[in-house]
């Protein structure tokens, strides 16, 4: 049996998970030497790392993509992600706008 190659410090440092991020407005970004995204949903907050177990899910909050040179944030997208053989996959299906400002409901409206 031939010994697996461990990754060198560098390489470990550098990341080497590989992320896409699919949205109507800008299409594909690929994005190389990420070392881990955070998810933060109102269901889960996780952490995936170089390695991590295959995993599919919706997301319906943020997600932070962490590469060397700093952090990527996607707030407040609903979509679907994926990771499996250290590639992460973002499908943003809607992204909410910060500058918009949702009417108030019918029974928060004030009454004079």
């Amino acid at each position: 049996m031939a010994k697996e190659k461990k990754p060198s410090i560098v390489e470990q440092q550098r990341g080497r998970i590989h992320a896409r991020v699919i949205d109507e407005e800008n299409g594909l970004r690929v994005i190389s030497g990420v070392r881990g995204v955070r998810v933060i949903d109102r269901h889960n907050r996780m952490l995936i790392m170089e390695d991590y177990l295959p995993t599919l899910g919706r997301i319906d909050g943020s997600i932070v993509i962490i590469t060397t040179e700093g952090e990527i944030a996607y707030d407040g997208i609903k979509g679907f992600y994926k990771h499996q053989h250290n590639e992460f996959t973002l499908l943003i299906e809607h992204e909410q706008d910060d500058q918009k400002e949702m009417p108030p409901a019918d029974d928060e409206t004030e009454t004079d």
